[in-house]
């Protein structure tokens, strides 16, 4: 009965490492290990292609020598090795990987020892330049609004909040912080012989939306 057990136990595991190999060789990402001294024990993954790198190629060498122009990558693998949890994202090559690093812990007579790393590092070189170009349009539409003399907001008309940018604060002549932050405080501020006006826009603009949604 326990050769049976042992055999089921055997299969599963087997199947469980061909799916584990399968999920790893295609999707873009990076498995390795790292052990001690710095040496690479582990290196799978779709992820590699993109180094042009063939899964198992750098097992061996050590990942001081590989990454010796990439000092960032060493600081993180470094401190992995001192038993800490480190997440990072670095530019390796042109390629951007965010990278998980987790020590390997044996027990000793003065207790966890970091003995090895393991780590998965994925390609997030699309998302990091979608990112900067985000960045550097809303860096344009900034200093576009601000020499045009412009600001913006923005009111949620559920929760009656007021978000705007510090451009409209200084337009109107409000310290930081001080602009109305609901509907019903910038009302307060609309001159009485202009209310009425206001009030007809806001409802038009809500209907006209009600009437887009429908």
């Amino acid at each position: 009965l326990s050769r049976g057990l042992g055999d089921v136990y055997k299969r599963q595991l087997k199947r469980s490492q061909e799916q584990l190999r399968t999920v790893v060789s295609n999707a873009p990402l990076i498995l390795f290990a790292i052990d001690r001294d710095g040496v690479l024990t582990l290196s799978e993954g779709k992820g590699l292609a993109a180094l042009e790198l063939e899964p198992g190629q750098v097992v061996g060498q050590s990942v001081f020598d590989l990454y010796a122009g990439v000092p960032q990558v060493l600081d993180d693998i470094r401190q992995a090795l001192q038993g800490k949890h480190v997440t990072a994202v670095r530019d390796v090559g042109g390629i951007v990987f965010e990278t998980h690093y987790t020590p390997v812990l044996s027990a000793h007579s003065d207790g966890e020892q970091p003995v090895g790393v393991i780590g998965v590092a994925i390609d997030v070189t699309e998302r990091k330049h979608a990112e900067d170009a985000l960045r550097e349009s809303e860096e344009r539409l900034r200093l576009a609004m601000e020499a045009a003399q412009m600001g913006t907001w923005d009111w949620n008309i559920v929760t009656g909040d007021i978000t705007r940018s510090p451009q409209l604060e200084r337009l109107y002549g409000f310290a930081p912080g001080t602009m109305p932050r609901s509907y019903e405080q910038f009302l307060n501020y609309v001159h009485p012989d202009d209310r009425a006006a206001v009030l007809r826009a806001v409802d038009d603009c809500l209907l006209y939306t009600s009437d887009a949604a429908d």
